[in-house]
């Protein structure tokens, strides 16, 4: 029952003086949105910057890329995500990366002693805005980020400022290693936000020149205060479609829970088009993404 606890103990929660300088909906962010069965810390097929400021991938000689990722979970929990990126390449190898994500539950309703509800909808949701650089220094990317979280559960809204870091490293020491760790809502006043420090490394297992690769890598993240999870994944490329699946292991609230996650995606010309699947225990069914991008001269 991951990522439900939040219905049931947000309002008792946000009552109390160690978290009542938090900023709500903190738990929206546990779903990977932006990532199509991707490592967070590599996802790089939609150049957010979102997980990491240095996963950013514009094609050779492309000037922008535009971005759209939409996430919706089973009926039981009710999240929907949406997230918007652009990626503009600046002279000497810097990268602009401007991205908004809202996330939200609809159907959570009050009640008292029986499951009839009291009015309306509680409001509960989390918005994003995001802004960064990054540039490549040879097999080396590294980037910063600047962050504005807003929170909204009930009658409170709150906000908070975050700064991220990351760095991306392509060949490292001449191997085909490749290896990522980044920062996610890292916050000036500790307080208000729950930080999330995450890394990935991944290698090629088979390769035939640049048709075909086959990747093999594993990832891991920890959130303040949360748990953290482990990620065991592969790659399979061949020519412009890309598979990818693994498993990811929660540990959180004291509980373990395994998580199948799936992807493909397809690249046409100037488009790629991604869709993406997880499975979630207790029988919650599965949560999906869909992502489109496009890049222009």
């Amino acid at each position: 029952m991951r990522r439900l606890l939040f219905a049931a103990l947000m309002c008792g929660g946000m009552a109390t003086p160690s978290l009542a300088q938090q900023v709500p909906a903190r738990d929206l962010l546990d779903f990977p949105i932006g990532s199509i069965a991707e490592p967070a810390a590599l996802s790089v097929l939609l150049s957010s910057g979102l997980w990491n400021p240095a996963a950013v991938a514009m094609p050779a000689g492309e000037r922008v890329q535009l971005g759209i990722v939409a996430l919706n979970s089973p009926i039981e929990q009710g999240v929907s995500a949406q997230l918007g990126a652009v990626s503009i390449a600046l002279p000497r190898a810097f990268v602009l990366t401007t991205s908004l994500l809202k996330a939200t539950i609809t159907d959570l309703v009050p009640t008292q002693t029986d499951p009839q509800s009291l009015g309306g909808e509680i409001p509960y949701g989390t918005t994003v805005f995001s802004a960064g650089l990054s540039r490549r220094f040879g097999g080396l990317v590294a980037g910063a980020e600047a962050r504005v979280r807003t929170g909204t559960v009930d009658y409170i809204q709150r906000s908070a400022f975050s700064l991220d870091w990351g760095v991306v490293a392509d060949s490292l020491f001449r191997t085909p290693v490749r290896l990522a760790a980044s920062t996610f809502l890292l916050s000036p006043t500790p307080s208000r936000e729950r930080a999330t420090i995450l890394g990935a490394a991944d290698v090629p297992v088979a390769r035939r020149g640049s048709l075909f690769e086959v990747r093999a890598g594993v990832a891991a993240s920890a959130s303040d205060g949360r748990g953290h999870e482990d990620y065991f994944y592969g790659t399979v490329r061949y020519a412009a479609l890309e598979a990818r699946g693994g498993l990811a292991r929660t540990h959180e609230f004291g509980t373990t829970s395994n998580h199948l996650r799936l992807g493909l995606d397809l690249r046409y010309g100037r488009y790629a088009v991604g869709i993406a699947r997880e499975q979630e225990g207790a029988g919650l069914g599965a949560v999906y993404q869909f992502m489109l991008t496009s890049v222009f001269r």
